[in-house]
């Protein structure tokens, strides 16, 4: 299941209160990644597959996608009522939700939501990594069982199910109901290259036969910018009123490292701190900083592990 950004969903929107989102997951982490059915036959010969989900994970892993593409586009729809479309390239990840749209880069997070826009400075990479790899498929599909894998020379179609149960705290948080018989099916369309997963869709079985759709997703590849992304980052990339932001990870060791932002006068900014981390206001790291940041002047503040 691709449940990074839905499990991330309702974590404080994205980086609001200093943490994490979905965006996450998505995890969005946590995310929720499946698309269409393909299991009829359109005159192409479809052979059995010995495809695993260990390979399906490592290979949707977005360095690897990155290897083979130069981006990639996930449009998705959740419970009929939740969508969202992310696009990542070698440079930024960007994610749109309507009203709420967020783009990261390796060092920053740029946020637009109910008209307002804020910036995050992700210190040394801070919460970056733990959701990147994996944007559209998580570990939990590894508890998956591949009941069929159809290989027709250009797609293999995988078919997995997993007992209801197994995705309690899923179904609760989209106010889903089930009973202990009810399965999960989930369809994934990967390419029989390099298993790229390109469609995929998720329901809930019934013992009396009928399912209902939970999620869906499709993916495509080598996709130009979008334009709301592009504005987006420039938005975030201030050429007047600038104000700079400076944070010194560990100052006066061997292991001092200097972070700058430059952000708009007045703006609303935080700061994402590698885990373990505090802010202070001076170098010696005895005043704690209050966790807001004015950004009408410029910024100096230090950062050290707790001890």
């Amino acid at each position: 299941m691709c449940s990074r950004f839905f499990r991330e969903k309702n974590r404080d929107k994205l980086f609001f209160s200093g943490l994490f989102w979905v965006c996450r997951m998505v995890s969005c982490g946590l995310v929720l990644c499946l698309g269409v059915f393909f299991l009829s036959g359109c005159g192409s010969r479809k052979t059995l597959s010995d495809i695993s989900m260990e390979e399906v994970l490592e290979a949707n892993k977005t360095e690897n996608l990155l290897k083979y593409y130069s981006s990639f586009c996930d449009r998705s729809v959740i419970n009929g009522s939740w969508d969202y479309d992310l696009y990542v390239d070698r440079e930024i990840y960007y994610y749109n939700e309507g009203e709420l749209k967020c783009i990261t880069g390796e060092d920053f997070q740029f946020v637009y939501q109910d008209g307002e826009y804020s910036s995050y400075l992700l210190a040394d990479g801070a919460e970056y990594d733990s959701w990147y790899d994996n944007l559209h498929l998580d570990e939990s599909v590894l508890d998956e069982t591949i009941v069929e894998a159809l290989d027709d020379g250009k797609t293999i179609t995988i078919e997995t199910e997993i007992a209801a149960g197994e995705w309690e705290e899923y179904f609760n948080s989209l106010e889903i109901d089930y009973l202990p018989e009810d399965y999960v099916s989930n369809i994934y369309e990967v390419d029989s290259e390099n298993y790229a997963l390109q469609k995929s869709v998720t329901a809930l079985v019934h013992p009396d036969g009928t399912s209902e759709e939970i999620a869906s997703m499709t993916i495509s590849y080598d996709e130009e910018r979008p334009e709301e992304a592009k504005e987006l980052l420039e938005r975030a990339r201030p050429s007047t009123d600038i104000r700079t932001i400076t944070v010194v990870l560990d100052p006066n060791t061997e292991n001092e490292k200097v972070c700058v932002q430059m952000v708009k006068k007045g703006e609303l900014f935080g700061v994402i701190l590698p885990e373990g981390y505090e802010l202070y206001q001076d170098e010696a790291c005895t005043i704690p900083a209050d966790g807001e940041i004015d950004t009408n002047a410029h910024v100096l503040v230090y950062a050290k592990a707790k001890e």
